[in-house]
């Protein structure tokens, strides 16, 4: 008896908490959608998932440090020595069986084998462009930080690849890469 009525005050704890997230969903979006009513956003679609991200990301002239006018230089020149760091970002080629490097379980670049140096690959689906590669603290996984987006169809040169062991049977190989000029 007293399980039963511990499950269902769960059950009724479950339902109010969810309420309470997307009623503070809507009202975040609403409050987004009023206060900048010149957002504009372009919607990718990443491993199946839809992203609504902020179309300023797209704009490669804010990436090489274009300023907002009346604002300081400090963001800007922070931008400019992002991006013209060697002019290279990582990206995530996709996963193989562990130890391979041509069975590919995930493939964002249509590849048959795991790309060489000074190789060109294409990609086939919009991808972050990461600032470093993953790193291990010792405890858990943490992806680089998002500097921008690798469109579908864009071309870039590698300049060196790492495997990662991901879990099961899988490796994780990523690759720090250049735009093709």
């Amino acid at each position: 008896m007293q399980k039963e009525r511990l499950q269902k005050a769960e059950s009724i704890m479950n339902i109010a908490r969810n309420g309470v997230f997307i009623i503070g969903s809507f009202i975040a979006a609403f409050l987004v959608f009023s206060l900048f009513p010149r957002l504009e956003f372009t919607y990718v679609e990443i491993a199946g998932v839809k992203l609504g991200l902020y179309d300023r990301l797209n704009n490669t002239a804010r990436l090489v440090g274009e300023q907002d006018a009346g604002a300081t230089g400090a963001p800007g020149e922070a931008a400019r020595l992002i991006d013209t760091k060697e002019n290279s970002f990582w990206v995530y080629l996709g996963e193989t069986k562990r130890k391979s490097q041509t069975q590919w379980l995930l493939n964002n670049f249509g590849l048959s084998r795991v790309p060489q140096k000074d190789e060109l690959i294409t990609a086939r689906t919009d991808l972050f462009k990461r600032f470093s590669e993953p790193i291990f603290d010792g405890q858990h996984w943490s992806r680089g930080v998002i500097i921008g987006l690798l469109q579908k169809d864009q071309g870039v040169i590698v300049h060196s690849t790492i495997n990662i062991d991901g879990i099961g049977d899988k490796s994780l190989w990523w690759a720090r890469v250049e735009l093709r000029h």
